[in-house]
């Protein structure tokens, strides 16, 4: 009731992993009016895969319950989505609409396409969506669900290249979480620029980002801010970045 007042008119989908893929979350969000895409993992669940693996079988939903979609790619290459999707499956008391996914890059000869660890380039997955699913509304409903795994990435980026991303930070202050957490975006964006200019491309040479991120973060430390605010770059009241 409290979440209801403060936000009465926002429009919010919660996309997460298979971790609340359960009942009480689900009805969490039919009682907030939030929607939803859920990771199911294989063996959770089950009494929802067994309904869609019967209504997989049936003539109806082989031809009315499916959708493909094709993309070329430069080089003769193409991408292969196939949805098929199950809606009004119960999972409890609730009810929720399924969304089964697989994509598929193929080379120019036919051919599955590999990454550089020699690995199928092939995703399959599935999701408990809130919202009923159609042929026009199928493919933007994975391409949102399928969100969460940028926004994963980046945060495995903020720990792994020393922005000090971690999940424990904020236990003395409630705020320190969310100020730690912009200056990290801000820290991290700042850098991403910087890695866009000749500059630092020159500098980097063939070492990697993360090589040079700390090279200069030890430079920075040696650098007092009493001197450091006297450069002529931090002088200007303005300050342009030039591109390759």
């Amino acid at each position: 009731p409290l979440i209801k007042k403060q936000f009465p008119k926002l429009s919010i989908t919660l996309i997460t992993d298979s971790l609340y893929a359960n009942e009480p979350l689900i009805k969490l969000c039919q009682e907030l009016g939030w929607d939803f895409l859920i990771v199911r993992q294989v063996g959770s669940l089950k009494k929802i895969a067994k309904q869609c693996d019967q209504l997989e079988k049936t003539d109806l939903y082989k031809t009315d319950y499916t959708s493909i979609e094709i993309v070329q790619l430069k080089g003769g290459g193409k991408i292969i989505r196939k949805i098929k999707w199950f809606n009004g499956v119960r999972v409890g008391d609730e009810t929720v609409h399924i969304i089964r996914f697989e994509e598929i890059e193929y080379n120019a000869d036919g051919s599955i396409a590999k990454n550089a660890k020699g690995q199928e380039k092939r995703f399959k997955t599935e999701w408990l969506s809130s919202i009923r699913v159609r042929k026009e509304n199928c493919f933007k409903l994975a391409k949102r669900a399928r969100m969460r795994a940028d926004h994963e990435d980046e945060h495995n980026t903020l720990k792994r290249r020393g922005f000090a991303a971690k999940h424990d930070y904020a236990r003395a202050n409630p705020n320190a979480c969310l100020i730690w957490k912009l200056l990290m975006f801000v820290a991290f964006w700042i850098f991403e620029l910087f890695s866009c200019t000749k500059l630092a491309q020159e500098s980097k040479g063939s070492g990697s980002w993360i090589a040079l991120a700390r090279e200069l973060l030890s430079d920075l430390q040696k650098i007092k801010w009493s001197e450091l605010s006297l450069s002529p770059s931090l002088q200007q009241e303005h300050m342009q970045f030039r591109y390759n």
